[in-house]
């Protein structure tokens, strides 16, 4: 929330109106659709490689074993998100980037509510896959 609407909503201040727009004003607003893009482009190729992934494997390591180390889940977490990197990111940017469009075009009430719904679809993918020890 802090970053795709209280951020975005500084660092974009267009977009409010933009997204709150019919799909026939939003066609005819080139500017909205650049920011669109950036949006969804930083969100999918800085937010998530950064922090989204890096947070996952941190916090599965630390489940499936609360009693090592903080610096052994640490060193294994990185090492998972390093070998996982690429492979990671393909599979997460085929599904973010396209829903990105919709996500960040959508009306800021909804955006959360509308990540937070397709997160949970891509959370029980992401960890039927990476929930074996990688």
């Amino acid at each position: 929330y802090w970053v795709v609407v209280s951020k975005f909503s500084k660092w974009f201040p267009k977009m409010e109106k933009f997204a709150e727009s019919s799909f026939k004003a939003k066609l005819k607003n080139p500017q909205g659709w650049k920011e669109l893009l950036v949006q969804n482009s930083l969100y999918n190729f800085a937010m998530t490689p950064i922090l989204y992934f890096p947070t996952f494997y941190l916090l599965k390591e630390l489940m499936n074993d609360p009693t090592a180390k903080i610096t052994e889940n640490v060193e294994r977490s990185f090492k998972k998100w390093k070998n996982n990197f690429v492979s990671d990111n393909v599979v997460s940017t085929g599904v973010w980037f396209p829903l990105g469009f919709l996500i960040y075009g959508i009306p800021l009430h909804l955006r959360v509510h509308s990540i937070h719904a397709i997160s949970l679809i891509w959370t029980c993918y992401l960890s039927l896959f990476r929930g074996k020890l990688y």
